[in-house]
Parts: structure tokens; sequence; C-alpha cells
């Protein structure tokens, strides 16, 4: 890789833009579930405050349609604030604010980003606003560095630009397990993201010895067989892609889920063959004699790649089997890197560590890094 690191850059006295990736989950209260994703990108951040520079922070929240206020940062800059004991001052619209007026803070974190069109349009105007903040920008969001929007590959385009030391590590550790696997390679794919998700299947079984399916993925995949799956999560735009999987030996599909009746919070949970699922039925999370067969897969893999739960952990009784697995993870012998949805909040709440398991706080990211070798953010900053 020829990333340009942030430490080569001389940033005292200089406003440094960071696309930084903060997307934290919350709880039904609104409050902040898990912080792993604020802290893993504070270290940029320090490191740039240290050495005299001022940082004007890009991040976003969920997918918003244009400004919605339950979407705001402001809770995320408020923790970000915290952590980094010091104040922190939201630019509530960067386009029509002047930066001048903010000269004298010296952490800025701009409004969610996905609040304005020209982000996700990848306009050259939005971006050319953008960076009237700074006179750096340092791309620290291996998370989204698979988006091509304006704060991920637009900005390069304006400002001398670097690699930020949380998505310099990220390329690294995935670099070292990936680039040579020891076999056996297992992928295990859930989540609920199936649109982003599907495309990158067919890149990793090329690449994985085995590719295991859970979550909607598997209910969508299991729709494309003309298979019953009641009132489940799918997504029929992607069954057409669904079937050219079916082909693949490679690819393990449990042969026994979880479902329940009724309310899918209330409903009573059985377990039952995918073949006998019913109409009314809801596909909660996969059953014993599916997490049994993975259970054995992670035993014998060497390296491992697991990205989003297998049920649907929102629900009571959802995140049952994958528990199971990340336990099992914890005592095999391969190496193995976790990420996207729930995951991470999962093995904490375990609460053992292994040095074998890096956790990655990209979802899609992580999945397309490992199928392609690279992302648009990284090769924007390449240009520059």
């Amino acid at each position: 890789m020829t990333l340009r690191d942030i430490r080569s850059a001389k940033v005292k006295d200089k406003r440094v833009i960071i696309r930084v990736d903060m997307n934290v989950p919350f709880s039904a209260r609104g409050r902040i579930a898990d912080t792993f994703r604020i802290k893993e990108s504070l270290a940029t951040i320090r490191w740039i405050l240290s050495r005299g520079g001022k940082v004007f922070v890009l991040l976003h929240r969920s997918r918003p349609r244009g400004f919605e206020r339950k979407y705001s940062i402001a809770p995320i800059a408020a923790r970000a604030a915290g952590l980094l004991r010091q104040p922190v001052k939201i630019v509530r619209n960067p386009i029509k604010e002047d930066p001048h007026a903010y000269r004298n803070y010296a952490v800025l974190f701009c409004e969610n980003i996905r609040f304005f069109a020209g982000e996700e349009a990848n306009t050259a105007s939005f971006s050319r606003a953008l960076a009237r903040w700074g006179e750096l920008f340092v791309n620290d969001a291996f998370a989204v560095s698979h988006r091509r929007s304006a704060s991920v590959v637009g900005l390069p385009k304006f400002l001398p630009s670097y690699g930020g030391l949380l998505l310099l590590r990220e390329v690294r550790a995935l670099t070292a397990v990936f680039t040579r696997p020891r076999r056996p390679l297992l992928v295990i794919l859930g989540g609920a993201k199936i649109s982003t998700k599907i495309p990158y299947i067919a890149g990793l079984l090329k690449k994985a010895d085995r590719v295991v399916l859970g979550g909607a993925l598997l209910n969508t995949v299991l729709a494309a067989k003309r298979l019953e799956v009641g009132r489940s999560l799918i997504e029929p735009a992607m069954f057409r892609e669904s079937r050219k999987l079916l082909r693949q030996q490679k690819l393990f599909l449990p042969g026994d889920v979880v479902v329940t009746k009724g309310p899918q919070r209330a409903g009573k949970r059985r377990t039952v063959a995918v073949g006998r699922i019913e109409e009314k039925d809801y596909i909660l999370d996969i059953g014993s004699r599916g997490s049994g067969a993975i259970q054995r897969l992670i035993k014998s893999a060497r390296t491992i790649l697991w990205n989003g739960p297998l049920g649907n952990v929102d629900l009571p009784g959802g995140e049952g089997a994958t528990l199971i697995l990340l336990r099992a993870l914890l005592r095999a012998r391969g190496n193995a890197v976790i990420g996207g949805g729930d995951l991470g909040a999962l093995l904490k709440k375990i609460r053992t560590r292994s040095r074998r398991i890096y956790v990655s706080t990209g979802g899609g990211a992580t999945l397309e890094f490992v199928a392609r070798g690279t992302l648009p953010g990284i090769e924007a900053l390449k240009k520059t």
C-alpha cells in the first residue's frame, strides 16, 4: 500500500478536515448503545490536537431523507466531547456558514453530512464548499470508504489528503490476514443489509473454502430457492443474484431455523427445518443443527471472516446462535476478523477477549476490501 500517512503531515496551526465513521447504534430511548466507533475514531483527532492543529470532523448518522432532527449528530458530538475532555462546537450548515467565524474553536463537528444532497451525489460544488473548512483532508473512515460520496472521494480532489490512523490500521490488519490466508478460509455472512452484501458474495466464494449465510441474507436466498419464508425480511430484487449463488458448492445454508408466530416480540419460538416454514412464520434465528454444523466449520478453519449477526438480535431470542458461535470462535485456533451489525457489541457481552480476533469498524467496506483488495476511498487518496 502507498497510502499517505497523516504522520508525515505538518498540522500545527492548521485546520484539518477529518472524515470519520461514528455511526453508532442507539437504544429505543435514544441513547448511544455502544461507543466502539466513537472511541476508535478519536486517535487521529487527538494526534492532530496534540500537535497544535485544529479539526473539522465530518460524520453521519443513519440514512436520513434530507434534514431530520432525530438524526442529528448532537448526541455523538456530546459523547466525543466527554471522551476528548474538551468542548465540541457543531457547524449546522457547512455550505452557508463562514469558517472564519469558528476560527477560535479547536474541535468542530459538522452536522450529519447526509443531511446535504451533495454528499451522496458527490457533487464538486459540495466538495468545494467542504474544502473551505480546512487546509488538509484526512480519511479516517474505513467503514464508509466503499462509498463514492463527497466526503470520501470528492474532497481529495481539492486538498492534500492522507489516510488516518484508524484507516491505516484497518488496511494493514486486513491485508495481513487475507493476502495469503491460512486455509481453510471460512466466511460467515449475516445481518439485515441484503443488497449491500450479496454483490460481494461471488468474489468471496472465489477466495474462501466455505461461505455460510445467515440473517436476512439466508431468508432471501431461501425465498429465491422458492422455499416458504413466511413474514421474514427478504429483498425480492436480489432473487436473481441469489439464484446464481445457489449453484456454488462452497455455499452453506443452515438446514433449520428458529421461527415465531404472531407478533414478532411476543410469539412462541420453535425450531423447524427450512422446508417446513409456514406462511405466518417469521424467521428469528438459525436453528441448533445449523449452528452445530457452523461450529464444526469454525473449529476446522484457520482464517475466519465474519460479518453481521445470524439472527435478528433486535428481538428476544434472536441472538442465541450468534452468541453460541462467538464462543466457538473464542475457542478456535484460527485468526478471525469480525465486523458489521452488532457483532462487536455481542462479543463484549461475552466479556472475553482474544488476540486472534480483530474487530473491524467496517461492515460492507470490510467485505469489499477482502473481495477486491481496495476501496474507492483508498484509491482517491492515492491520486492526491
